[in-house]
C-alpha cells in the first residue's frame, strides 16, 4: 500500500466537498462489496483497497488487523500459488503496522514489525516488497539519528529498485539518499540526487513526487543558494532564492489538489519561512511595502500550515510549524508569544523522538532565552543542540556518507554498464535466435516445399497414369466403335443391295404385268364396241 511504500509520497487528499463525498461513497461501496464477497482472495483485495482508501489513522488499522488475521489463517491452510498470494497480503499488513507505529513515534514496535515484514518478503522472494521495507527501515533509522544505518537501507533499496526497474521506487530512493546528504551539509551532492529524483518523477508524471523534490531542492536554494552557481556569493544567494520560490510555487500547484495535508502544509510553511526571513524576491514595491507584504504572506501561510497539521495531528509537522511561528514572533519582538510557540515545538519534537526536530526546536528556544537574558536555559538549549547535531552530523558519518555515495555511483555505473552489456548480449542472442529461426524456417520451408513437390509429382504421375488408362480405354472403345461402324456399314450395304434387288424384281414383275395386261384405252374401246353391238341388237 502507499502508506508503506513511500514515506515521502503521501496519499492524495481532496480538499473539496465533492471529493470528500466521492471518497465516502467509495468506502461505502467497498464495505458493501466486502459483505457479499464469496471468494477469499477477493475479500483480501477489498480489505487492502479499504486500507488504501481510508485516510483516518484510527480506522484503517482495523481493516489492516482484519486482513492480517485472515491472510495468516488462509496462508497456513493453502499451498502453491494461492499460499504465495496470501503470504504477500500477510507481509503487507506487517509493513502497514510498522508504518503505523512509526507514525506514533514508537520506533521499537515499528522496527519489530518492519523486520517481520522483511522476513516474510525474503521468504517469498518478493523483491519489490523487500525494497519497500528497506526504504521504511531507512526512514525509521534516519528519524532516530542513525544515519549510517539509514544510508545502508536506502542504498539496498535503490539497488533492488534499479534491478527490477521500478521507477517510482528509484525516485524515492534517490530522494531519501539526497536528504541524508542535505542533513550532512553536502548540498551539491544533495542537489544532484534531488535532481535525479525529480527527473524520474517527471518522467512517470508523478505530480506529488515531483512536488516533494521541488520542495527539497528549494530548501537548499533558499538557505545556501545554488551550489553549482558560478557568480558571486551574493548573486548566487539571490538567484537561489528566486529559484526556491519558483520551485515552491510549482510544488504547491502540483499538490494543492492532492490528499496529503502534511505535504501541502510543509510546502506552505517553507514558503512562509522564505517570505518571513528574506522577503518576497519578486516584490517590486518599496522596501517598506515589500516587507509588509512579505510578512502578511508569511503569517497567512504559517497559520494555514499549522491548521492543516493540527487537523491530522502530525507531531513532526507541528514541531516545524510552532518553531516557524516562534521565529516569526521573535523577529517581530513578540518574545512572550515566541516562547509559547517555541515550547510547543519542543513538546512535539520530543514526541517524535527525532534529532532533526529537536534541533529545530532547540535553535529557536536558544534564541528566545538569549533574548530574555535567560542564559542558563539558553546554554541548555545550546548544549542540546550540539548533542543532537553530533548525533546526525559528525566527521565519521560524513566520511562514510561520502564513501557510500561513491560506492553508489560506482555501482550505478556498473549497473548501467552491466545493463548495456546485458542489452548487447540480449540483442546478439536475439539476432542469433532470429538467424536460427530464419534458418529453421528456411529448412522447414524447403522441406515443406520438397514434400509439396513430391506430392504434386505423385499426383501428377497418378493423373498421367489415369489419363493413359483413360486414353487406352478410349482407344479400345474407339476401335470397337469403328469395328461396329464397319459392321453396320457392311450390313447397310447388304441391306441396300437386297433392297435394290427386291426393287429390281418388283420393277421387273411390274413391267411384265404391264406387258400382259391390256391398256385402259384398249379395254375402253372394246367396251364401247360391245355397247354399240348391244344397241344394234336391241334395235
Amino acid at each position: 500500500m502507499q502508506k508503506t511504500k513511500f514515506i515521502f509520497l503521501s496519499i492524495l487528499f481532496y480538499a473539496s466537498i465533492l471529493s470528500a463525498f466521492s471518497q465516502e461513497r467509495l468506502l461505502d461501496s467497498l464495505n458493501r462489496a466486502l459483505k457479499i464477497a464469496k471468494h477469499d482472495t477477493i475479500r483480501c483485495k477489498i480489505l487492502n483497497e479499504l486500507i488504501e482508501s481510508e485516510f483516518n489513522d484510527s480506522i484503517w488499522p482495523l481493516y489492516n488487523q482484519q486482513l492480517l488475521e485472515f491472510s495468516q489463517a488462509k496462508m497456513q491452510n493453502s499451498t502453491g500459488q494461492l499460499q504465495k498470494n496470501y503470504a504477500a497480503y500477510y507481509a503487507l499488513t506487517l509493513n502497514n503496522f510498522g508504518f503505523l507505529y512509526m507514525l506514533k513515534s514508537d520506533a521499537k514496535k515499528a522496527n519489530e514489525y518492519y523486520n517481520k515484514a522483511l522476513a516474510e518478503e525474503e521468504r517469498n522472494n518478493n523483491k519489490a516488497g523487500i525494497a519497500t521495507v528497506y526504504n521504511n527501515l531507512g526512514y525509521l533509522n534516519r528519524k532516530e539519528g542513525k544515519v549510517l544505518e539509514a544510508i545502508n537501507y536506502y542504498h539496498m533499496a535503490l539497488k533492488i529498485q534499479l534491478e527490477i526497474g521500478n521507477k517510482l521506487g528509484i525516485a524515492t530512493a534517490y530522494n531519501n539518499i539526497a536528504y541524508i546528504f542535505d542533513r550532512q551539509n553536502e548540498f551539491k551532492k544533495a542537489m544532484e540526487y534531488y535532481g535525479k529524483s525529480l527527473d524520474v518523477h517527471l518522467e512517470i508524471n508523478n505530480k506529488e513526487g515531483a512536488g516533494i523534490a521541488y520542495g527539497n531542492m528549494a530548501a537548499i536554494l533558499s538557505t545556501n543558494g545554488d551550489p553549482n552557481c558560478k557568480l558571486s556569493k551574493e548573486n548566487c544567494l539571490k538567484e537561489g532564492l528566486k529559484t526556491a520560490v519558483d520551485y515552491l510555487n510549482k510544488s504547491i500547484d502540483l499538490n494543492e489538489a492532492g490528499p496529503d495535508k502534511s505535504l501541502t502544509a510543509g510546502t506552505m510553511n517553507h514558503l512562509a519561512g522564505i517570505y518571513d526571513e528574506k522577503g518576497d524576491p519578486f516584490c517590486n514595491s518599496t522596501p517598506e511595502d515589500c516587507k509588509k507584504i512579505s510578512e502578511q504572506k508569511a503569517l497567512e501561510l504559517f497559520s494555514s500550515a499549522l491548521k492543516l497539521r493540527l487537523e491530522i495531528n502530525d507531531p513532526d509537522g507541528l514541531t516545524q510549524s510552532y518553531a516557524s511561528l516562534a521565529q516569526h514572533m521573535l523577529r517581530n519582538n513578540n518574545v512572550a508569544q515566541a516562547l509559547i510557540y517555541g515550547l510547543k515545538s519542543m513538546e512535539y519534537a520530543k514526541q517524535c523522538h527525532s534529532p532533526d526536530r529537536i534541533i529545530d526546536a532547540a535553535i529557536v528556544l536558544q534564541k528566545i532565552y538569549k533574548k530574555q537574558n535567560k542564559f542558563k536555559e539558553s546554554l541548555e538549549m545550546y548544549e542540546l543542540l550540539t548533542v543532537m547535531k553530533d548525533s546526525v552530523s559528525n566527521d565519521a558519518t560524513k566520511e562514510m556518507a561520502i564513501k557510500k555515495t561513491f560506492q553508489i555511483d560506482f555501482e550505478l555505473q556498473s549497473t548501467k554498464d552491466s545493463l548495456k552489456n546485458m542489452a548487447k548480449i540480449t540483442e546478439e542472442r536475439l539476432q542469433n535466435d532470429l538467424k536460427v529461426k530464419q534458418q529453421r524456417y528456411y529448412t522447414y520451408g524447403g522441406l515443406i516445399g520438397f514434400i509439396l513437390m513430391l506430392l504434386i509429382a505423385i499426383v501428377s504421375f497418378r493423373a498421367f497414369r489415369n489419363k493413359q488408362k483413360a486414353n487406352m480405354q478410349i482407344n479400345r472403345q474407339k476401335i470397337l466403335v469403328e469395328k461396329k461402324n464397319e459392321i453396320i456399314e457392311q450390313q447397310k450395304m447388304l441391306v441396300e443391295e437386297k433392297q435394290k434387288s427386291i426393287l429390281d424384281s418388283i420393277n421387273y414383275a411390274q413391267r411384265i404385268q404391264q406387258a400382259l395386261l391390256p391398256t385402259e384405252k384398249y379395254i375402253e374401246k372394246n367396251l364401247n364396241r360391245l355397247k354399240d353391238r348391244k344397241k344394234k341388237d336391241g334395235e
